[in-house]
């Protein structure tokens, strides 16, 4: 999944575990991108660390930056650190207009 095709992550019904591949990136950056890093002013990024041993989960924010705020606001996401040295994300929903969970 490319963090520049498709809508943002913005359903009303719960969260779901999402793995990146592709061109648009595969991690959620570490700290907050640049604005319109993925064709939205509120991008997602994840303020925190992620896992370093295989099948470990990590709990930790997204925060979702808008203008000069960093962190609009805060959501919880749990990361897994997978066999072949790639993550996927528990991703909730955004109840914001024009969020995107950025990726790097």
């Amino acid at each position: 999944m490319r963090s520049n095709s498709g809508p943002p992550f913005n359903t009303t019904s719960g969260g779901t575990w999402i793995r990146f591949m592709g061109s648009g990136g595969t991690i959620i950056p570490l700290s907050s991108p640049s604005r319109n890093h993925c064709g939205t002013d509120t991008t997602g990024w994840l303020n925190g660390r992620l896992p370093k041993k295989i099948g470990i989960i990590v709990n930790e924010s997204i925060c979702f930056a808008s203008g000069s705020d960093e962190c609009l606001i805060s959501l919880q996401a749990s990361v897994l650190c997978c066999i072949g040295n790639f993550y996927i994300y528990f991703l909730s929903p955004v109840s914001i207009c024009n969020p995107r969970y950025c990726t790097t």
